[in-house]
């Protein structure tokens, strides 16, 4: 990996809260397709490859203080993931993951589609686009 100008070379992990943990942890791994790492009765750490993790903790929080917070996604983490082919993602899982709508192209050069998981997190897949 390379080092970037302000030191970091990339995620290390990420962290998302969820009330039901193992549901959410059997979307990322069954539906995305990421290996467990280790489980234990608060936490699931999924792996990214490269010595990169997705940690899913157990939200203490109760539901109704989360609806009061502007929903679910209010207090959670969103996040992205770089992806070959963002149309042939999208095709394999549009029946499994919430899309709001197909793939598009940005204006800041790359080809998206976002989703969410079964509690509202936000996922992105982004496929950059090659220089020519």
């Amino acid at each position: 990996m390379t080092q970037t100008v302000a030191g970091i070379r990339g995620f290390y992990n990420v962290i998302i809260k969820a009330l039901d943990v193992e549901k959410v942890a059997r979307f990322y791994s069954g539906v995305l397709g990421l290996p467990v790492h280790h489980d234990c009765p608060d936490c699931v750490v999924l792996n990214l490859g490269q010595d990169q993790w997705l940690v899913i903790h157990k939200d203490r929080k109760d539901i109704e203080d989360l609806k009061g917070a502007g929903g679910a996604s209010a207090s959670r983490c969103g996040f992205g993931f770089r992806v070959d082919d963002v149309d042939a993602l999208y095709e394999r899982l549009k029946d499994k993951v919430k899309f709001p709508k197909p793939p598009a192209d940005e204006e800041w050069g790359a080809r998206c589609v976002t989703g969410f998981d079964p509690e509202d997190n936000k996922i992105e897949f982004i496929q950059e686009k090659r220089k020519p």
